[in-house]
């Protein structure tokens, strides 16, 4: 989507799909905008949704990332995320990053690494989260190397 121009700006758990192959699908293309777009009211899923949807600014590449983060949060902690949609709106609401606690904080079994991935997808700051998908998709594929390679030193 990001290379054709789009942003989905709605990537939470129910929209994420396992297809029996093995391969990711990602469906629901309602709330999809282009690059860069603007929206005039608010949209999104409260437990999932980026504080520039929230603001009503440009959506990016990194509002997916975002989303993303925060599904990855609920799913390694079983618990949502705080987002500024779900703390409040007001002028004087924030949510601050260094305050949460983080997937390994609340079950240690998630490797920090794997933590660290998702609480830096879900810096409040757009330009401080990981570029693109593809940067995600590279960190991921290091977490998953590192938990088989440990695996595979701890059975010899």
């Amino acid at each position: 989507m990001h290379h054709a121009g789009y942003c989905h700006c709605d990537l939470k758990p129910a929209n994420i799909l396992l297809s029996g192959s093995g391969k990711t699908k990602v469906i629901d293309l309602g709330q999809a905008s282009t690059l860069g777009a603007k929206k005039d009211r608010i949209q999104g899923t409260p437990d999932f949704i980026a504080p520039e949807q929230v603001k009503c600014h440009a959506v990016t590449q990194q509002t997916d990332v975002f989303n993303l983060g925060a599904t990855m949060y609920w799913c390694l902690s079983g618990e949502h995320m705080p987002t500024l949609f779900t703390a409040g709106k007001g002028e004087n609401s924030f949510v601050v990053n260094d305050q949460m606690r983080t997937p390994h904080d609340i079950r240690p079994c998630v490797p920090e690494n794997l933590s660290n991935l998702v609480m830096d997808c879900v810096k409040l700051k757009p330009e401080r989260r990981p570029s693109d998908m593809a940067e995600v998709a590279r960190r991921l594929e290091v977490v998953r190397f590192g938990m088989t390679r440990s695996q595979r030193v701890n059975v010899a």
